[in-house]
Parts: C-alpha cells; structure tokens; sequence
C-alpha cells in the first residue's frame, strides 16, 4: 500500500549448529584433560590443534605456539619417514594406522610413543583432516631394553654353567673309574680276610662310587640339551615310539608293564631331545608303581597353533603340592631305599620342553597315578 512500509523476517533454525558446537566444546574439554597426546592436523600436516599433554611433552606452554606448523617438524626424521610411507597411506586406505614412531620436543629430545592415525573425510569421500592419538611408552621401552640385557646375560650366565657343569661332569669321570676300579681290585685281593664290618664298609665305598657314575652320567646328560646343536627337522614321533619301546624293552618286560601308544604326529623337533624326553616320561611310569601291573598310555591331542602330549600311568601318583617341585633339578619326593634316581629327569624333561618353546605340566593324585602333559607348537622353531 502506499505510504505503508513492508517488513520481512527470516527465520534459521540453529539448534543443530549450536548442538555441534557444543558437543565440539564438550569434546575439547575431554581432549584437554586426557593424559595422552592428540593432534589434528589438516591435510597438508599442518596443526589444527594439540592438547594441552602434547604441549606440554613438547615443550610449548600455549597452543598458539604451534598452530600453522607441521606435525613432521617435531617428529625425528625416521618417525617422519614411517608416517609418510607407512602411517598415512594405512590410515587413507582402511581408516586408521596403529604404529611406534617418537616425538622431538623442543629440546631435541625423542619421546618413543604409541600412536593411531585416523583419517576423516568429508561427504564426498575426500581426505579432510587427520587425527592422532599417542602415548609416551618411554618407560616401556625402558622395560623392554633391560630386560634384553638381563636376558642376555642370563643366556651367558647358562651357558657358562651349561659348560662348566659338562666339562666338570666329563673330567670327573675318569678319577670316579680309578676309584672304582681299585675298590673292585682291594676287594678281591682281601676276599675271605674282611670281616664283616670292613666288607660292609667296602661295599658303601662301591655303592657310593656307583651312585656318583649314575649322578655325573645325569648332570652329563642335563648340561647336553642345552649345547645340543642339532637341527630342527621334520620328526615322526611314530618312528620315535618304537625307539622308545625297544630301548626300554627290557624295563617294560620286567615290570609286566603294558604301554599302549596311540596314532602320533609328524611335528618339527630335534629328535634326539625328543627320544630322551619320551624315554625319561615313560621310565618314570614304569619306575614309580606299587607293585601292580603298569598301564601306560601316550598319546595325543591337536589344537590349531601346537600339539600337547601325554603319558598317563596308573602308579602312585604325586600329591598337587608338589607339582612345582618335582621339575626342579635334584629334587626328589622319596628316597633312594625307595626309588632309585639322581632327581634330574624331570628336570631335563622340562629343559627339552623348554628348548621347544613349549610348556610341561602334570596332572595327578596320590595313589591315583599322574598324567604327565607337555606341548610344542606347530610353527617352525
């Protein structure tokens, strides 16, 4: 109308922007007050924004500081390299890359970290930002470097006792022959003069002197596992089985014995240390019965990463509260007036599981017979 003004009024709804702009606020807040490093960076790598833990490990007090600059230029130039050949071509094609690289703080100091890149983009499928995620693993790394040295001196310290107990289990063995023979000798040119005391004390002389020979034969065999340089190959435990059982034939014919060895693998072993491992499982069983018949079975179940074994028996079983103790060298749970042994069988049976990066367990009762268990994993060793 004429003479009359119009007046026109647009209305926008902005719940939603508000809405987004809270929920950034609120997001800021969380990423402020986390204890590990976010950045995001646009697609050229410059910083967008970096949490106040980040700036701080970095060396810088306020965010301005770093806004405008590069990610790259406060990563060492090998984390560099592994970002952008690695990192960033992961995080484009499946979304995110998880990685070790460092940070270096102002101070040209490196921060080892645990990082996640995520690449964001935008409705067209283009990239528009990445996302960091990390963690200071400095004390990881520490734990991981010390525990290397400790390992290898570990190994060393092994090793050399490995050698020292060989070389002092061989050189023994021949002055042990010398008293053996001579107390053999002694007793035969004093026949009919001993009384029986002197005969008695001749005789613990030569039992003694033979228990030792069985002892040193033990600890010979124990310090072998390890410097058993022998190849790891294909092992039919079939094969291995039947040389098990003729090398015990004359045991398992004494003790009325019964083993029943079920279908076996092929696995990848050093199969001397597997025979020996057999042999001593099986000799056990056929050892520690009370005096009735013993039915050994060995056998075997498959799982996807390795195989576990068994020999089970219907002897006197062992008490749980041993089971620790019974793999440690030289412990023995009865004594030889009962059983005879040195205490190393066991405990070379677990040296040899060892070598084979498998595991060695027992499974038993007192006066309900044992299970003994070990594993070995399928991957080639």
């Amino acid at each position: 109308l004429k003479g009359k003004q119009s007046f026109y009024t647009l209305w926008r709804n902005i719940a939603e922007r508000k809405k987004s702009e809270e929920e950034m606020l609120r997001l800021s807040s969380i990423l402020e007050a986390t204890s590990d490093f976010v950045n995001i960076a646009a697609v050229d790598q410059r910083i967008v924004f970096l949490n106040k833990a980040g700036r701080i490990a970095l060396g810088f007090g306020e965010r301005e500081d770093l806004l405008q600059t590069k990610i790259s230029d406060y990563s060492p130039d090998w984390a560099n390299e592994i970002i952008l050949k690695e990192g960033i071509p992961a995080a484009l094609k499946t979304g995110k890359w998880i990685g070790e690289t460092a940070f270096l703080t102002r101070g040209g100091v490196e921060i080892p970290i645990s990082q996640v890149v995520v690449a964001h983009n935008n409705s067209n499928g283009e990239l528009q930002y990445l996302s960091t995620i990390a963690r200071d693993i400095s004390v990881q790394k520490e734990s991981e470097e010390k525990l290397k040295k400790y390992s290898a001196e570990l190994q060393i310290s092994n090793s050399e006792l490995e050698r020292f107990a060989y070389v002092a289990s061989h050189d023994l063995q021949e002055p042990l022959r010398m008293v053996t023979s001579f107390l053999n000798l002694l007793e035969k040119r004093l026949d009919g003069q001993l009384d029986g005391t002197n005969k008695q004390y001749m005789n613990f002389a030569v039992d003694g002197a033979d228990r030792m020979k069985i002892l040193i034969k033990d600890l010979l065999q124990y310090s072998r596992v390890g410097s058993n340089k022998e190849n790891f190959a294909a092992t039919d435990l079939n094969e291995v089985m039947e040389y098990v059982t003729r090398v015990l034939k004359e045991d398992i014919k004494k003790n009325q014995a019964v083993v029943t060895v079920n279908p076996m693998p092929v696995i990848t072993a050093n199969k001397t240390l597997i025979n020996q491992l057999f042999i001593n499982l099986i000799s056990n069983a056929l050892k520690y019965h009370d005096g009735k018949e013993p039915l050994i079975e060995v056998g075997t179940t498959e799982k996807p990463d390795y195989w576990t074994f068994y020999v089970k028996d219907n002897g006197i079983g062992i008490d749980p509260k041993y089971f620790d103790k019974i793999f440690i060298i030289f412990q023995r749970l009865h004594n030889k007036n009962e059983f005879s042994g040195t205490g190393i069988g066991l405990a070379i049976c677990k040296k040899i599981v060892d070598v084979h990066k498998g595991k060695i367990w027992v499974e038993s009762e007192a006066g309900k017979g044992s299970t003994f268990f070990f594993s070995i994993p399928k991957n080639k060793i």
